[in-house]
């Protein structure tokens, strides 16, 4: 067995432990429960529509069981282009994760002008991420394969404070609403 695969089969078994799994139930429940209680107080407030989705604990559990292990694994960047960015063609795009995006810009264009298209560089790898990805630009692009420590930490807290986030703006949109 490769060191990788075996630290994916120990990540497999810390997240669907019964302890780590004890912890996601009480967590996910909490959560619920406060976006279901903040979504009654958009119910009652006039002008307010409310949380559009919310997210089963079920879900919220299978997604943050399926990061965890992703982290463990060191494979989080991947994951979360596939499962949570909104971007086109995901899995393809997580072979570019932590590659220079100018190395791309060349190999984009070149490919574009193999096909009889003009423009520079940089307008033909932008015109590229745009069709392929779904991107408002290469900038854009850039950012979603671009990580680094910090980033990761940032898009962790995201994901896990998601369901709590939510119903924070919720609750505080319901506070203005009514001081209006």
């Amino acid at each position: 067995m490769s060191p990788k695969s075996m630290k994916q089969q120990m990540a497999k078994q810390f997240v669907t432990g019964e302890q780590f799994n004890a912890i996601l139930t009480i967590f996910t429940e909490i959560e619920q429960e406060t976006v279901e209680a903040v979504q009654e107080v958009a119910g009652v407030t006039d002008g307010m529509d409310g949380i559009e989705e919310i997210p089963s604990a079920e879900d919220r559990q299978a997604i943050l069981q399926e990061m965890a292990q992703k982290v463990i694994t060191g494979e989080f960047p991947e994951w979360y282009l596939q499962r949570m960015a909104p971007i086109d063609n995901a899995e393809e795009a997580t072979e570019y994760v932590g590659e220079n995006v100018e190395d791309l810009v060349e190999k984009w264009a070149e490919n574009l002008r193999d096909q009889g298209v003009d423009g520079g560089d940089r307008e033909l790898a932008t015109a590229y991420a745009r069709s392929r990805f779904d991107v408002e630009d290469l900038d854009e692009f850039e950012e979603l394969i671009t990580w680094d420590e910090e980033k990761v930490q940032q898009t962790m807290e995201d994901v896990v404070a998601g369901g709590f986030t939510t119903a924070q703006n919720t609750a505080r949109e319901a506070a203005n609403i009514h001081d209006s």
